[in-house]
């Protein structure tokens, strides 16, 4: 080769077709080699980011995974709790619903002890008052005729013999509430 070859001539016209066929080839090649590593470049870009892309979208969805799995748990946890509090009050209702019943029985029962403890104590009061009542009428009964005996025997006053009257039909009304408090 002549090294006046390896110098590039100023002058165009002075290459021949052969020479410009490999320098066109050359470009050619020098121009697909950088497309080529261009592309390859890209897409070893594009892998590298996808493939970082990928890892963080794998690391978030492990993420999200464990914390969607926690969630999970959490609510089992909260349902069986619940289920369990439920149960407990169910249990807690039924033996409140009984010692109420109870209690409401036991009230009943008392009430009516009470009833006819008043009853029977309002009995007393009012056959404690008629006794009260006979003793002070038979008194007074016995008074009229004291006085009555101071006048003529035999005819006593029209008015000591009505007054008479009466308190004995008192006495007489209350003879018959004292029989029926003694039932």
């Amino acid at each position: 080769m002549n090294t006046q070859s390896n110098v590039m001539p100023t002058d165009t016209n002075k290459y021949t077709l052969g020479e410009w066929l490999t320098i066109i080839s050359a470009f050619i090649t020098v121009i697909s080699a950088l497309t080529g590593a261009g592309f390859a470049a890209g897409k070893k870009y594009t892998e590298v980011q996808n493939s970082a892309q990928s890892t963080e979208l794998k690391a978030e969805i492990t993420i999200l995974q464990g914390k969607l799995d926690l969630a999970q748990l959490k609510l089992n946890d909260l349902e069986n709790s619940s289920t369990t509090k439920i149960k407990e009050l169910n249990e807690g209702l039924v033996e409140w619903k009984k010692a109420y019943d109870d209690l409401r029985m036991i009230f009943d029962q008392k009430n009516g002890e009470i009833s006819v403890l008043s009853k029977k104590l309002n009995g007393v009061d009012s056959c404690s008052f008629i006794q009260k009542q006979i003793l002070e009428t038979r008194e007074e009964i016995d008074n009229v005729r004291s006085v009555a005996m101071w006048s003529e025997v035999g005819s006593l006053p029209e008015q000591i013999q009505n007054r008479i009257t009466v308190l004995e039909k008192r006495l007489t009304q209350y003879q018959q509430e004292l029989g029926a408090c003694a039932r």
